[in-house]
Order: C-alpha cells, then sequence, then structure tokens
C-alpha cells in the first residue's frame, strides 16, 4: 500500500491570527517611533529656547559691559512703539525697560581698534565732552527688542574725523529722520523682563525703592550694578515650557 506525503500550509484561521498579530507589533513599533519622533522634536525646540534666551542675555551683557549710565528717560529724544514717553518702570516687574547711556565709538564694539567718539564743543581731538548713545531694551508683544538712540546729525557736531559707529533704530524707518533700520528682534516668547538695581558690586540686596514713583535720576545714577532676569515661556508639545536666564554686571563707572 502507498503513502502520499502532502505539505499542510496556514488555515485560513490561522493566517488571520498571524496577520492579527502582525498589525499588533506594526502598530505597536509606529507608535514607538512617533513618541521617539515627538520627544526628539521636544527637546529640539526645548534646547532653541535656551539658546535663543541665552543669545538675548549675552547681547544685553555686551551693552551693560559699555554702560556709562543707567537711564530712567533717554538722554537723546526719543518716543517708544506707540508715543509717549519712555520710562524704565515699564508696567511692572515682568515688563521692565532697561534703558543704558553707552559710549559712541568710531567702531563696534568686537572691533579692538575702536576709539571714543568726542563732540567739538569740549575740544579735539579729545576733549572733555564725549558722545554718547542709548541702548534700549523692550518687550511688546511678548516680544524683546533692541533700540540704538544716537544724537540727530548736525554740522561740527563731532570732532574732525570721528564718526559714530552706531546706527539709529526706531519701529518705522525714516521715523524720525536719522532712523535707518527697525529695532532688533533679540527674542521671542518673553514673558518676563525685570532689572534690579544694586548701590555696589558686591551688593547682595537690591534696591526696593528704586521703582517708587517719587525716585529721581539723581537716586538711580548712585546704583553701579544691574541683575537681568529675562523669562521665556513657549508652549511644547501641549505644555507650557519655561526658562528663566539671568546676569549681573557693573557699569563702567560710578558718577
Amino acid at each position: 500500500m502507498q503513502h502520499t506525503s502532502k505539505n499542510k500550509g496556514f488555515t485560513l484561521p490561522e493566517l488571520m491570527v498571524v496577520i492579527a498579530i502582525g498589525s499588533l507589533v506594526i502598530a505597536s513599533i509606529l507608535v514607538l517611533i512617533v513618541n521617539l519622533a515627538r520627544v526628539g522634536s521636544s527637546s529640539i525646540d526645548a534646547a532653541r529656547q535656551v539658546k535663543d534666551t541665552q543669545s538675548a542675555m549675552r547681547l544685553i551683557q555686551a551693552d551693560l559691559r559699555l554702560t556709562q549710565k543707567f537711564l530712567m528717560q533717554p538722554s537723546i529724544a526719543d518716543s517708544p512703539p506707540g508715543g509717549g514717553s519712555w520710562n524704565f518702570r515699564g508696567t511692572g516687574s515682568t515688563n521692565r525697560a532697561l534703558l543704558l547711556q553707552t559710549a559712541a565709538t568710531t567702531a563696534n564694539s568686537v572691533d579692538a581698534n575702536r576709539t571714543l567718539v568726542y563732540k567739538q564743543t569740549g575740544g579735539c581731538p579729545i576733549g572733555t565732552t564725549p558722545a554718547y548713545n542709548n541702548v534700549i531694551y523692550f518687550v511688546r508683544s511678548s516680544t524683546l527688542y533692541r533700540r540704538i538712540v544716537v544724537e540727530p546729525p548736525v554740522a561740527n557736531l563731532y570732532c574732525p574725523g570721528q564718526t559714530n559707529a552706531q546706527i539709529r533704530t526706531c519701529t518705522t524707518p525714516g521715523t524720525p529722520a536719522n532712523c535707518q533700520l527697525q529695532d532688533v528682534v533679540v527674542a521671542t516668547d518673553i514673558t518676563g523682563f525685570n532689572i534690579l538695581y544694586y548701590t555696589n558690586p558686591g551688593d547682595n540686596t537690591p534696591s526696593a525703592t528704586i521703582y517708587d514713583s517719587g525716585t529721581a535720576q539723581a537716586v538711580l545714577d548712585t546704583h553701579t550694578t544691574a541683575k537681568i532676569l529675562l523669562t521665556s515661556s513657549k508652549d511644547i508639545d501641549g505644555q507650557s515650557n519655561e526658562f528663566t536666564a539671568q546676569a549681573r554686571l557693573s557699569r563702567i563707572q560710578a558718577n
């Protein structure tokens, strides 16, 4: 008697089970890939937020190193966006304005060959009346801006051969007439911009009354050191991610 053998394949129910299991495995792998991609994207966004906030703080630090004086209002005529008057108090502790008086120089701050610019009224080439610019940091619509204010160009303002390297910025170039560039966007998603002032570099306690309504510029002049706190808040993967950078520096000279 002859026996024949047959290769038995998967039955239909078995195939359905295999397909179901395979689908579950593939779905699990896809979910894992999506989650990894989301985590990776969130990490990139968080790292970018930290980098942008720290970069903004480094720019502020660079200006603080060249600051001769903290200001309550600009020493050169200027108006904030929307009109009115500048005020270092801002609208509260999360929205101050940082107004600085910095020395005018013949080149930018990273040029080792830069020299101070002097006005002809104080004698030339190196007289008794140095020229100054104003640097203003302010927050508007959750964006931190940097404005440069320079004196309007007039004949015989600076000593012969000297040029102020800084260019005036504003909301709309051409207003005022000597404004050539728009205010620089320093950082976005800003929810906190506060400045604490200290009388001496070694003080541990900031002034508690500097923002009082009766404070005069002469009082602010006695403060040599400022601490900047810059906070950004960004929605990352459905959650609010907050980061605060801070720096403390003293201005180059006391009054």
